[in-house]
């Protein structure tokens, strides 16, 4: 199998997008892709992995026991050399989430491998995550609204084809670092 569907939402696979994205986002800091694009119109430093046991302790030495938010998450792939690109809506919703993702990456000496996309005409509809191997694609923004709480069609791909695919559209519609 190279591709999954998940179909999200109340009293059906309510937890099984949020798994996805812990799991894929654990195996980029085990194995960091090159380019990692996280697309989505609405974007917040939703916790992203559940910490609280300390089960991560082996995989990021510096975080404690809490939930792990997504830019202490993205700036951990980027201190392990992934170059970055987040494509957004320019909005103070957004804006917010970009802000922390900047200083942090600046704070770390690794500003050189983020990109902040952010089209001015408010079009960027898109949403997905791609790395090396896999493209995670569907309805959701990368919110927590968008990962507990709405009904949502998330996919995930692993098949080459697809995921490279994936990547030229990514890198030719937002860029690189």
């Amino acid at each position: 199998m190279t591709s999954r569907q998940i179909f999200k939402g109340r009293g059906k696979a309510e937890r099984e997008a949020e798994a996805l994205l812990q799991s894929v986002l654990l195996a980029e800091l085990i194995s960091p892709s090159e380019t990692v694009w996280l697309t989505s119109p609405w974007v917040t430093d939703v916790t992203i992995l559940d910490n609280r046991t300390g089960a991560y302790a082996g995989v990021e030495p510096t975080w404690s026991r809490r939930g792990i938010s997504l830019v202490e998450t993205l700036t951990a792939l980027l201190r392990r050399g992934t170059k970055l690109v987040v494509a957004t809506r320019p909005d103070a919703h957004n804006n917010r989430f970009v802000e922390r993702l900047n200083a942090a990456a600046r704070a770390t000496g690794t500003a050189g491998n983020l990109l902040i996309h952010q089209d001015g005409r408010e079009r960027l509809h898109e949403k997905g995550l791609v790395g090396d191997d896999y493209y995670i694609s569907g309805s959701m923004n990368f919110t927590e609204s968008g990962i507990r709480l709405h009904d949502e069609a998330v996919k995930i791909d692993i098949d080459e084809q697809a995921v490279a695919q994936a990547r030229v559209h990514f890198r030719q519609a937002y860029g690189a670092p």
